[in-house]
């Protein structure tokens, strides 16, 4: 999908081609994670220094910082702090592949994984290091344990349900 670039990095405050400020939601912060020089020193644990950008609204540090081609309008921290939203922590099925048999397309699903959205995508091939022909997600532990970050994000249902745990209103 050639447009799948824009909007995966319309979620870091980055817009181009036909996705527009104010039609795709940005996260609180497009600090993105990559091993160009200052970018992600410790090559691991972004999650916590994602907590701390977040709570300043802190904008996506340009493509000179992180070794990316993204070749978008970024937006500012007052832009992320008046439009922002969860946007970069998501729920994704973990599959047992080996249900993917000669001919098959369907795996069985055996858990949900809460993962963070590590950097944008290179909008044509370049740039160095991590990302550049790569997408990296930091795996944040199963969605549906108590305490995740992904915690409100999915379907209500109970213990035996398929799929993370969510807050429900009941009456």
């Amino acid at each position: 999908m050639s447009s799948l670039a824009a909007h995966w990095n319309s979620r870091f405050g980055i817009y181009q081609g036909s996705v527009k400020q104010g039609e795709s939601v940005p996260d609180y912060t497009g600090r993105a994670y990559t091993d160009a020089a200052g970018s992600w020193p410790s090559k691991f644990n972004a999650f916590a220094d994602f907590r701390n950008k977040r709570a300043v609204y802190a904008p996506y540090q340009g493509d000179t910082t992180t070794g990316l081609r993204t070749n978008g309008t970024i937006i500012g921290s007052a832009a992320l702090q008046a439009g922002g939203g969860d946007r970069r922590l998501a729920t994704a099925a973990v599959l047992d592949c080996s249900g993917f048999t000669s001919g098959s397309t369907v795996a069985p699903v055996q858990s949900w994984a809460c993962i963070l959205m590590l950097h944008p995508i290179n909008t044509n091939m370049g740039g160095t290091g991590t990302g550049a022909d790569r997408m990296y997600l930091e795996y944040l532990g199963r969605s549906d344990d108590e305490g995740s970050p992904c915690a409100s994000s999915g379907v209500p249902g109970g213990p035996a349900s398929g799929g993370p745990l969510v807050p429900v209103l009941v009456r």
